[in-house]
């Protein structure tokens, strides 16, 4: 998932809560931030605004930041590897007896049998 937040997770003690906050919600979720570097980069302060979490960083190739030249924000990208998110297929046998006939099925277990004995 990803969002542009309103408080700076580079420094979560100078905006207040909202960055402990969330920084306390990705601990009990187990998420981490794919984005370690500054998004918003002034004259006065470096910020990181932007988040990219996941709760499974195995599937992440890269992820980073780029320099845009529009003024002071930067992109943010993230390259998953498909090939581990694919799941294999999983194959379930099942037997249903809605329609099951129970007189049916004795006759042909004796013919079965019957034809196995000669």
């Amino acid at each position: 998932m990803h969002w542009r937040l309103n408080c700076d997770i580079l420094h979560p003690t100078d905006n207040g809560k909202q960055s402990t906050e969330l920084l306390d919600i990705c601990g009990i979720y187990g998420l981490d931030n794919l984005i370690k570097e500054p998004t918003r980069i002034s004259s006065a302060k470096e910020m990181c605004l932007d988040v990219i979490l996941t709760n499974v960083p195995s599937f992440t190739l890269k992820s980073g930041t780029c320099q845009m030249g529009l003024g002071d924000l930067m992109l943010i990208y993230s390259i998953f590897n498909r090939k581990l998110m694919k799941l294999k297929p999983e194959f379930v046998k099942e037997r249903t007896f809605k329609n099951f006939d129970k007189d049916e099925y004795n006759t042909s277990k004796l013919q079965a049998l019957s034809r196995q004995a000669t």
